[in-house]
């Protein structure tokens, strides 16, 4: 691989690499900007950016090596990573680019990537269809948005190391439960960015409002694994996944 100005880096290969790859995608998207000035097409484009997940402690770098990397220190502070839905797990890079239209900042009202559809809607002046999504329009443009936080609450489940687990972020509060027989984990994010202090038991109500929150915020699947399944029902949607070229694999049931 070309690892230009960092071939020479007293780092190890891998290091080496992960610095080129990350130069060489920020300066790929300049092109693009560059390339829309050029056309004059850059005050009419609106340009989204942003990862599928958050850090990641498999493939390239091992888990132990991904937890202790003093020289990038890719984990921060958060809790988790891909495949969960813990903050370093759902928390991602993400910046919208419209020349002459929004200002240059940052803002940090929590949202999610279902919130694309509905701006896109917005920004072309359409009816939005019936989804889970709120248009970023008004943060983007620098104006007001009623008291509170832009969505009631953020919701999560599942991932392929967590297949019965849930979470919510609502306001300063960060819940999360690996399983529906396993114990509710509440955090405030407030004091508690980390997410290192369960304050369940001293918080009853909040977390009450949680497990309100995963109730009817899920909504079982045909095939896929719910949170609660039986083994037996996990089973059948793994066979029906087989039938229909898929394979859904089996993980471990809800023991209640």
């Amino acid at each position: 691989p070309d690892l230009g100005k960092y071939k020479d880096m007293p780092w190890d290969q891998k290091h080496k690499e992960w610095a080129a790859m990350m130069e060489h995608l920020d300066r790929h998207v300049g092109e693009i900007t560059e390339t829309l000035d050029e056309l004059n097409l850059i005050e009419n484009t609106i340009l989204f950016f942003a990862s599928d997940n958050g850090y990641s402690h498999w493939g390239y770098f091992n888990r132990k090596r991904w937890e202790n990397d003093s020289l990038f220190d890719n984990k921060g502070p958060w809790k988790g990573g891909k495949f969960l839905p813990l903050d370093g797990g759902v928390r991602i890079p993400f910046f919208v680019n419209w020349k002459g239209k929004i200002k240059p900042g940052t803002n940090g009202e929590p949202v999610a990537l279902y919130d694309f559809p509905a701006t896109a809607c917005d920004l072309a002046g359409i009816d939005e269809p019936l989804t889970d999504g709120i248009s970023l329009l008004p943060l983007m443009m620098g104006e007001s948005i009623p008291e509170g936080p832009l969505h009631r609450y953020l919701y999560w489940e599942n991932g392929s190391f967590g297949a019965h687990a849930q979470a919510a972020r609502f306001r300063n509060w960060f819940a999360f439960r690996e399983h529906p027989d396993k114990t509710l984990q509440l955090w405030d994010l407030s004091s508690d960015i980390t997410c290192s202090k369960n304050v369940a038991a001293s918080n009853s109500r909040i977390a009450e409002e949680a497990l309100q929150i995963f109730l009817e915020s899920h909504k079982p699947s045909e095939w896929y694994v719910n949170p609660g399944d039986t083994e037996e029902l996990i089973e059948n949607k793994r066979m029906k996944a087989e039938q229909e070229g898929s394979i859904q694999e089996p993980v471990r049931a809800n023991s209640r």
